[in-house]
C-alpha cells in the first residue's frame, strides 16, 4: 500500500510540472536605450529596418525573391553585427524572436529574459506541440526561384530557457514547402531546446551560464552555427517560412540568428580535411563551418577557399573553385609545425597625401618566400587584384619586422578591401580583409576613363553620394531609375572627377520611397549601371 502511495505521489508530481511551468511569472525586461555594445549591435524593424531588408541581407544569390510577409510585432526582429566578436558565431545576419531582438544584447544579466508582445501563435508552430498552442510567433515568410535543386543557409538558435526549461520551450521551424527542414544534420529530429542542450547533442551546444555567461550575448545558451542544406525545384517556386514562438505562456525569449548572405541556391562544395574540424574560409570570409562542411557556391561564380587550425600549415594553402558548374570537393592536409608566420597586426589607413598605407608586423617568420598585397573594392578575395607586382622579400627570424606598402591608386569617398598573401616553401596563406575609405583630398587628374563609383553610405536612409570620372572632352548624364525602370533624378556630369550627392529626392522635390534604385551614367563612350538601396 504505501508503494502504491509513493508511486501515485510521483505521477501527480510529475504532472504538475507542465501547470507550472504554464503558469511562470515573469515581468517584461526594459529595453535597451542603445542597442549597440563593442561586440554587437542590434536594429530592429522600428528602427527602420523592413521584411524587404530582412530578406535582402539573407539571400546571397542563386535565388529570386518575391512575395515577401512579415507576421509580429516589429521590435521581434530585425539585423545584427558584430555577433562573432559577441561569441555566437555568425558575424551578421538577421534575428527573428518570440520578444525583442534588441533584448539579445549582451551581456548576460538575467535568467529569463521576457517581452510579451500579446500576439498570437502560429498554426504550423501548433501542430509540432500536440495539443498545445503558441503565442507571440514572428514569421518571415516569401516564395522563391532557386537556380539548383541545392539550398542552404546557416543559423544559430539562442534562448534565455537554457538551462531550465530543456522539458517545456519554445518552439522554431523552418518551413520549406510545408515541411519543417531545421532538423539536427544527418537526422531526422528537430532542432529545439529539448534536443540540443547540455544533457544531448552536447557537441552542437554552447552554454553560457552561470550568469555573467562567457559571451557577451543574453541568451543563457545557444547552438553552435548550424548549415541546413535542403532540396528544393530548380526554376519553379518554393516556398520558405521562417518562425519561432513562446510555447504555452509568452515569457523567456529565444532568438534566431540567421548568417547574411547565407541563403543560396548554387553547387555544393564539399570541404574536408586531415584532420577535420578545420574553420573554413570563403572568399576571405569565415563561414561559420568546420570541416567536414558542405558550402553551397552560386552558378558560375568563382571562390576561394582556406582553412585555419592551430600547428597546422595546409597543402595546399588555398582552394579555388572557379566557374563552378556542378558540385565540387575540395581536400587540404595539416602539415603539422612551425607556422611560417606570426603577424601581430595587419591594417590599412590614410596618410597625409591622401594615400593608403597598408602596414603589417610579424612577430617570427619561418621558412618564408615573401609578401603580396591584394586590393578589391568588395570584400570578396576572388575578385582582389594584386598591386605589388614584386614579392616583398621576408626576413625570416624570430624577431619583429615591419613592412609598409603605400597604394598611390585610390579615389576620394571609395572604400579598398586589402589582403595580404602570405607565401612560404609549400604554398600561400591569406589575412584579411581590413578596409579602409579614402575621405581626404587628392590632387584632381583629369581622367583617362569614364566610371561610375560605389554610393555611399549605401544602404541609406535619406542621403547618398558616388563618384563619378569623365575623360577629358567627354560629358553626359548619371540617371536614376527606381526599380520600376521609371526616372527618378538626373544629373549633368562634365569632364574630371565629381562627387555627386543625392538626397533621395525626385525631380519634383518629392521623398522617394524605400527599395532598390538603379543608378546610371551615359556618356557617348560608355553606359555603367549600379545599384543602392533605401531603407527607412
Amino acid at each position: 500500500m504505501k508503494k502504491l502511495h509513493l508511486i501515485f505521489i510521483v505521477v501527480l508530481v510529475l504532472g504538475m510540472i507542465p501547470l507550472l511551468a504554464q503558469n511562470r511569472k515573469v515581468e517584461n525586461t526594459p529595453l535597451p536605450n542603445g542597442p549597440q555594445r563593442a561586440t554587437i549591435s542590434v536594429t530592429d524593424m522600428t528602427g527602420g529596418v523592413t521584411a524587404h531588408d530582412l530578406v535582402q541581407a539573407l539571400v546571397g544569390g542563386g535565388v529570386t525573391i518575391s512575395n515577401i510577409v512579415y507576421t509580429g510585432a516589429n521590435v521581434a526582429s530585425g539585423m545584427f553585427t558584430g555577433g562573432s566578436a559577441a561569441g555566437i558565431g555568425i558575424d551578421e545576419g538577421i534575428i527573428l524572436s518570440t520578444g525583442a531582438a534588441t533584448l539579445a544584447v549582451g551581456p548576460n544579466q538575467l535568467n529569463g529574459t521576457s517581452l510579451n508582445n500579446f500576439l498570437p501563435g502560429d498554426p504550423d508552430l501548433d501542430a509540432l506541440v500536440t495539443g498545445d498552442i503558441t503565442h507571440d510567433a514572428t514569421v518571415l515568410e516569401f516564395d522563391f526561384i532557386p537556380d539548383t535543386e541545392n539550398l542552404q543557409f546557416t543559423f544559430v538558435m539562442g534562448s534565455d530557457e537554457y538551462e531550465e526549461y530543456i522539458d517545456y520551450h519554445d518552439v522554431f521551424a523552418f518551413f520549406l514547402n510545408g515541411v519543417n527542414i531545421a532538423l539536427i544534420p544527418g537526422t531526422n529530429t528537430p532542432i529545439s531546446i529539448g534536443t540540443i542542450n547540455h544533457t544531448i547533442n552536447q557537441s552542437y551546444y554552447i552554454s553560457n551560464v552561470p550568469i555573467p555567461g562567457t559571451y557577451d550575448i543574453e541568451c543563457d545558451g545557444f547552438t553552435v552555427p548550424i548549415s541546413l542544406n535542403a532540396t528544393v525545384i530548380p526554376g519553379e517556386v518554393n516556398h520558405i517560412k521562417l518562425a519561432v514562438a513562446d510555447y504555452r505562456d509568452s515569457v523567456w525569449d529565444t532568438w534566431i540568428f540567421m548568417q547574411a548572405e547565407t541563403f543560396i541556391s548554387g553547387y555544393n562544395v564539399y570541404v574536408d580535411s586531415a584532420p577535420q574540424g578545420a574553420r573554413i574560409f570563403k572568399d576571405g570570409v569565415d563561414t561559420a563551418l568546420n570541416t567536414p562542411a558542405t558550402i553551397s557556391q552560386v552558378t558560375g561564380s568563382t571562390s576561394v577557399y582556406h582553412l585555419e587550425m592551430d600547428g597546422c600549415t595546409w597543402i595546399p594553402s588555398t582552394h579555388t573553385v572557379a566557374n563552378i558548374q556542378s558540385n565540387q570537393s575540395i581536400f587540404f592536409e595539416c602539415i603539422p609545425g612551425t607556422t611560417p608566420v606570426e603577424l601581430s597586426s595587419f591594417t590599412a589607413t590614410t596618410n597625409t597625401q591622401g594615400f593608403v598605407a597598408v602596414r603589417w608586423v610579424s612577430e617570427s617568420e619561418t621558412d618564408m618566400l615573401g609578401y603580396k598585397v591584394l586590393r578589391s573594392d568588395s570584400d570578396q578575395l576572388s575578385e582582389a587584384m594584386i598591386i605589388t607586382p614584386l614579392l616583398i622579400g621576408a626576413t625570416n627570424t624570430s624577431s619583429q619586422a615591419v613592412y609598409q606598402h603605400e597604394d598611390h591608386d585610390v579615389e576620394i569617398n571609395h572604400t579598398y578591401h586589402y589582403w595580404l598573401e602570405v607565401v612560404n616553401m609549400t604554398g600561400s596563406q591569406f589575412f584579411g580583409p581590413v578596409n579602409v575609405t579614402i575621405t581626404g583630398q587628392i590632387i584632381p587628374e583629369i581622367p583617362t576613363l569614364n566610371k561610375l563609383g560605389n554610393a555611399y553610405p549605401n544602404p541609406f536612409k535619406s542621403s547618398t553620394s558616388f563618384q563619378v570620372d569623365v575623360k577629358a572632352g567627354d560629358h553626359g548624364t548619371v540617371s536614376i531609375y527606381n526599380s520600376k525602370g521609371r526616372l527618378v533624378r538626373v544629373f549633368n556630369v562634365y569632364e574630371g572627377n565629381q562627387e555627386i550627392h543625392w538626397d533621395g529626392l525626385d525631380q519634383h522635390g518629392n521623398r522617394s520611397p524605400s527599395g532598390i534604385y538603379l543608378y546610371k551614367l551615359s556618356t557617348p563612350s560608355i553606359n555603367e549601371t549600379r545599384k543602392m538601396l533605401i531603407v527607412k
